[in-house]
């Protein structure tokens, strides 16, 4: 059974990746398509998930977001989109100063780091470590303990190991 919805077109009840879907999805309202994107989990969806995730409006939305679409999806993105999720972290305060957002970031690493191979994405990560750890924007334990010997194993350079 096709239908229209308040989060799109349905088929048996899953969001159906046509062009009027993915419309509806462009245009739905942060909060509700978290719900959508969590339910409905396809690596069609990665452009919306890094445009939706760009618009976090307050830190609970940002670490609902990285836990529930983010991690979920981490597989799904090429090399370019895990540049875009590290951009986004470094350019939406939202993002930055959620509590939870340096283990989401670990938990993002460990899942995305067998594409760490692509010099741009190593650049990515080097720029990102960089941007977290000079002078620990906020406190020298912003990343855990673990996160930097990971980091520093894989032979990251850390401004305050």
């Amino acid at each position: 059974m096709r239908g229209a919805s308040s989060t799109g077109w349905l088929v048996r009840g899953r969001l159906e990746v046509t062009v009027e879907g993915m419309e509806i999805l462009n245009t739905t309202p942060p909060k509700n398509i978290l719900e959508i994107l969590t339910e409905n989990r396809s690596s069609e969806f990665t452009e919306i998930v890094l445009n939706t995730y760009k618009k976090a409006h307050s830190f609970n939305f940002a670490e609902l977001f990285g836990q529930n679409v983010i991690l979920p999806y981490a597989t799904y993105f090429t090399s370019e989109q895990i540049l875009q999720v590290l951009n986004t972290y470094t350019t939406n305060a939202q993002i930055f100063q959620a509590n939870e957002s340096p283990s989401i970031m670990e938990q993002f690493y460990e899942l995305t780091k067998d594409k760490i191979s692509d010099p741009r994405l190593r650049k990515g990560w080097e720029d990102w470590v960089e941007y977290v750890t000079v002078k620990d924007r906020f406190s020298e334990d912003y990343l855990s303990k673990s996160f930097r010997q990971k980091l520093i194993t894989d032979g990251f350079r850390l401004s305050n190991p």
